[in-house]
């Protein structure tokens, strides 16, 4: 897959050396890897937020149907290079018959979501999240039907009781790794009685349960996509931290947070090997990757941060390695055409935007200026160390 020169010269990276347990060492080298291991690049990104204005410039730009795959177009190099690419389906799939399609506060989105974030690299969407009810047990079931009519991956929303069904096992180039998806809210709206397994919420032995099925089902790594905190803080809340501490020591690797709708710090954990023998786990986190898609057009909430983990396979046993960790922030430009607003999402570097041809405003340049200063200042907050 092509490279392109700006993502090298606006990416941060935190290069682990071998275990991660000697530290990190930031760098453009290429991660270390042991003969005949395998590698892949996971990329993930944050929230995907469907406002109305969103989806009317979507049905602007398709004519006689929706299209929001011009909003991706810039991004979608830099999923391409993945081998694997994730994101969190903040909405509901629940049909224009079900009164009508919406946005805030009760999310409702057209199907051609999803073809535009195929056509963009997304292999798999997180659905447990605080707007999984806004139609109902309908609206579970038809977003759930629609996923996998278009055969995109989904976690999050289950169809039925059944535990495996809350993992979402995927082998990728040799490496299999589960995928799991829980929310702390749903906006108060319950679960139709009897039937708490429409949405995954967070629960301590829920959570247990999952973990020892994604094992048993034979993955090496383990990353869970964490719906929680506060909306618009840029620092995590006791509730996330507790939440990811929890996920981190009873076996998940990655923990992938969204909710926030602001970019938050990225972290590293030691942590026990599995059963409590065996060499140490370094496990990351990242609390918060903002919003990749939304119409909230204000400081820290009108951007956000894809990250891309090089993982592997530990050398001689069991379990996954994070070798290279990248940051790259986005930057949803909204702009006006033909009487509507428009919407790209834009890569950010100190230099400004990808793709250069974007002609920017003065006040828009000084906005992504902005939006590089404040995710570097975020970044920072806790260092590029293995927290302990």
């Amino acid at each position: 897959m092509r490279r392109h020169a700006i993502h090298k010269a606006i990416t941060t990276v935190l290069l682990l050396i071998l275990m991660g347990l000697a530290g990190v060492v930031p760098g453009l080298a290429d991660p270390p890897v042991e003969p005949g291991g395998q590698s892949i690049r996971l990329v993930a990104l944050g929230d995907l937020i469907y406002h109305m204005p969103i989806v009317k410039w979507a049905k602007h730009c398709g004519g006689d149907k929706y299209d929001f795959r011009p909003i991706f177009g810039a991004i979608k190099p830099w999923l391409e290079e993945a081998d694997f690419s994730v994101a969190v389906l903040e909405t509901v799939l629940g049909g224009e018959a079900d009164r009508g399609f919406t946005g805030y506060p009760m999310f409702n989105t057209p199907d051609e979501a999803v073809d535009a974030l195929q056509w963009a690299g997304v292999d798999l969407v997180f659905t447990a999240h605080n707007h999984a009810l806004d139609r109902g047990e309908k609206g579970v079931l038809r977003t759930i039907g629609v996923l996998d009519a278009k055969q995109m991956l989904h976690v999050g929303m289950n169809a039925s009781p059944d535990p495996a069904a809350r993992v979402r096992i995927v082998n990728i180039k040799g490496i299999t790794l589960a995928f799991l998806a829980y929310t702390t809210a749903t906006n108060g709206i319950p679960t139709p009685k009897g039937k708490p397994w429409l949405v995954n919420s967070f629960a301590h032995d829920l959570v247990r349960e999952d973990i020892r099925t994604a094992r048993s089902l034979g993955a090496d790594g383990i990353v869970c996509a964490l719906h929680a905190g506060a909306e618009y803080r840029r620092e995590p809340d006791d509730e996330q931290r507790a939440a990811v501490r929890f996920l981190l020591d009873n076996g998940v690797d990655i923990v992938l947070g969204s909710h926030p709708h602001a970019v938050q710090p990225i972290a590293f954990a030691t942590l026990p090997g599995f059963g409590g023998d065996g060499p140490p786990r370094v496990g990351f986190v990242a609390y918060s990757l903002g919003n990749c898609l939304s119409n909230q057009q204000w400081r820290y909430s009108d951007c956000g941060l894809t990250v891309a983990l090089t993982v592997g396979k530990r050398p001689g046993g069991s379990g996954i390695m994070i070798r290279r960790v990248e940051t790259q922030p986005l930057w949803v430009w909204r702009f006006k055409e033909g009487g509507l607003f428009g919407y790209k999402i834009l890569l950010v570097g100190p230099a400004g935007v990808n793709p250069a041809e974007a002609v920017l405003n003065e006040e828009e340049k000084a906005r992504v200026a902005q939006v590089w200063q404040d995710t570097m200042e975020t970044l920072g907050y806790y260092g590029t160390q293995p927290q302990q």
